[in-house]
């Protein structure tokens, strides 16, 4: 948590935030994965093409 914007005994109104995730570990995380996901698609497409387009 990042922040808190409200204290104990205070309304909250609907769209309010009560407070701020730190979300920069959730972010590196999904960057990671994602450049997992685009080299595991970039192996899919050169084996997919040795296999259509074999060398002789």
């Amino acid at each position: 948590m990042e922040e808190v914007t409200v204290r104990e005994g205070d309304n909250i109104t609907k769209g309010q935030m009560p407070m701020r995730l730190d979300d920069a570990e959730i972010r590196a995380e999904l960057q990671s994965t994602s450049s997992q996901v685009i080299a595991a698609q970039k192996r899919a497409i050169e084996a997919e093409l040795k296999f259509l387009l074999p060398t002789q």
